[in-house]
């Protein structure tokens, strides 16, 4: 599937649920994130969503795009 181009993290996505975010440690491939409508959140390594926000709320983000029917 596609992906969107990047946005700069003063945009907030219209729709919640998970999002490809930019960290500045090239190092690690970039990694998923979950909006909820409000507040960004990590996604750990076995799918499960942190309780509390992420502290990075102005990481940029992209999500996938759907297929034009």
């Amino acid at each position: 599937m596609k992906k969107t181009a990047w946005y700069s993290g003063d945009v907030k996505p219209v729709r919640a649920g998970r999002y490809e975010r930019k960290y500045d440690f090239s190092a690690q491939e970039d990694s998923f994130d979950f909006f909820d409508g409000r507040d960004w959140f990590l996604i750990f390594n076995d799918g499960s969503v942190s309780s509390g926000r992420a502290q990075t709320q102005d990481r940029p983000w992209r999500g996938l795009t759907k297929e034009a029917k």
